[in-house]
């Protein structure tokens, strides 16, 4: 049925006044219920995206921040590596903080037996599915629950991809729970306290091997410098006087490889720049 002509105000009164048709009426309600769906749709989406997020911002107000970074290829190849060459063949691996399950799944190819320990609970179901759906369900286990709840004295190897914090807060742990044979590996951040017995790759790729009894580290890795957290740290060059040496170790190399040393004055003088860059970018962004 076609809409009237108004050809004048008394028309285009007439118009208003006139109720609309059944079909424009049922037209209008269909409208109106896809719009309803479309607010719905959207809605919901977001409140997902923001369910789905909210673990993986949690770390940020933890005391021990550990963010997810997934490892390369290279990295696991390097902790394999690792494995053969230092753990019990067929060992039981325990993967602290192990996110999407990548670690534990290698490792359960090469025939240990895995465990991975994950608090986010998004990754930790993730890991779950992937675990079934890979044909990994006899050999890798997934728990959610805080890394530092896991005993690692039952594992005869522990990996993880550590961050500052965290490896300054895992010292005593690892001194009270991992046995003579335990052998810890960890990527991207070592230890502070004491050097690593091996040593694999090469920069952020770099994998560090320490076990029983452990081996006093007489050295700061340079990474370390820019990490105001550790000034209070014993090893850090301002707490430790009696370093007169001043060798900085350079992670981006392998030990064997890694021999430059610099002097004490250089050392405070690179401390010292390194403050005062700190200083004026807190100055520009206030």
């Amino acid at each position: 049925m076609s809409e009237p002509v108004i050809k004048n105000e008394k028309d285009f009164l007439a118009a208003l006044s006139k109720p609309d048709s059944a079909a424009k009426v049922a037209q209008n309600e269909k409208l109106r219920k896809t719009g309803i769906k479309l607010v719905m749709v959207v809605g919901g989406a977001a409140l997902g995206l923001t369910v789905a997020t909210i673990p993986f911002c949690i770390p940020a107000v933890r005391k021990v921040c550990v963010p997810y970074v997934p490892a390369t290829p290279v990295q696991i190849n390097n902790i394999l590596q690792c494995l053969k060459t230092h753990a019990r063949p067929n060992g039981k691996v325990l993967d602290l903080g192990s996110g999407d399950g990548r670690v534990c799944f290698a490792c359960a190819k090469d025939g240990y037996k895995a465990t991975g320990v994950e608090l986010n609970s998004v990754l930790w179901m993730w890991s779950n599915f992937r675990k079934y759906t890979r044909g990994f369900r006899s050999n890798t286990t997934f728990k959610r629950r805080n890394l530092f709840k896991e005993d690692l004295g039952k594992y005869d190897a522990v990996t993880i991809f550590g961050a500052p914090t965290l490896m300054q807060a895992l010292e005593p742990k690892v001194t009270k729970e991992c046995t003579e044979a335990t052998k810890f590996v960890v990527c991207r951040y070592p230890f502070l306290k004491w050097a690593p017995n091996y040593t694999y790759g090469n920069g952020i790729d770099c994998v560090w091997v320490y076990h029983k009894p452990f081996k006093p580290n007489q050295s700061l890795p340079a990474m370390y410098l820019d990490l105001v957290e550790f000034a209070d740290h014993p090893l850090h060059p301002s707490n430790r006087p009696e370093l007169d040496s001043g060798h900085v170790k350079n992670v981006t190399e392998s030990v064997e490889q890694s021999r430059d040393t610099i002097t004490s004055s250089q050392l405070d003088e690179q401390i010292s720049n390194r403050t005062e860059l700190r200083k004026n970018r807190r100055s520009q962004l206030g």
